[in-house]
């Protein structure tokens, strides 16, 4: 136990050190077990279910429940997409900073960055750069995307939606990449099943500017017209005058 306190006390950056200093013997451990798979699960980020008391090394669920809330409280738990996580925020920072040394024992935390150096790499840099899980993310959602033009213009606007979207939910960029994401499959998916050519289907870049990935899903495909007597030189003409605006 001994070498994993050592352990836990080089987090300081990271945790508050007050509550690890609250913390028993065995709740230091729960805690250190759940940093430790944490921090080699797939966006820094654990499911939060009805078996996580065996995961972090309780014995029993209820020993557990019964003594679980200090050790959580250094995490954040939030439902997301009908499925509830549970991560910590410094190695989330890390994660989207593009840290390679967020698995480090040190725990040393990446700087903020101002919002003025965010947007020069933004602007800059390449997505891959600036974070390469929520890159991998774009690459699935392109993928997924029904149609593939403007890659580069659909990587920038991906990135935008997925700052805008996390300040306003107040989550983490990373679950924010996966939800709009999750929402471009869901796309694809509703204009296959409706029958929708892909020349009237707007570009990625266009939608995720629109904020569609928003929109009720039944909504998506309501102004489109496949019916036996649509017109397609009519929905032709009207995307071809969307896709010339400058936005």
């Amino acid at each position: 136990m001994a070498t994993a306190v050592k352990l836990i006390r080089e987090l300081d950056s990271l945790v508050d050190p007050v509550k690890l200093d609250q913390m028993q013997d065995f709740q230091l451990g729960w805690f250190w077990k759940i940093f430790n798979k944490m921090r080699l699960a797939p966006h820094f980020r654990l499911p939060y279910d009805a078996n996580f008391w065996a995961l972090a090394g309780a014995r029993t669920k209820g020993y557990w429940e019964n003594h679980c809330a200090l050790v959580v409280s250094c995490y954040k738990v939030q439902a997301i997409a009908g499925q509830t996580w549970i991560w910590h925020e410094g190695l989330v920072r890390l994660a989207e900073a593009g840290s390679q040394s967020s698995g480090s024992a040190s725990g040393r935390c990446a700087e903020p960055v101002s919002t003025d150096t965010a947007q020069v790499a933004l602007d800059s840099e390449p997505l891959k750069k600036h974070s390469p899980p929520i890159y991998e993310l774009f690459l699935k959602a392109y993928k997924n995307y029904p149609k593939h033009i403007e890659k580069k213009e659909s990587e920038r606007k991906f990135l935008l939606a997925v700052k805008k979207h996390s300040k306003e939910q107040k989550i983490p960029e990373i679950d924010s990449a996966e939800f709009i994401a999750h929402k471009c499959a869901e796309y694809a998916a509703a204009t296959e099943r409706a029958g929708i050519e892909r020349q009237f289907i707007p570009n990625m870049a266009k939608w995720l500017h629109r904020g569609r990935f928003l929109d009720d899903p039944s909504e998506w495909v309501v102004s489109y017209n496949v019916s036996s007597k649509a017109k397609p030189s009519k929905l032709r003409e009207s995307f071809d005058v969307i896709d010339q605006m400058e936005f």
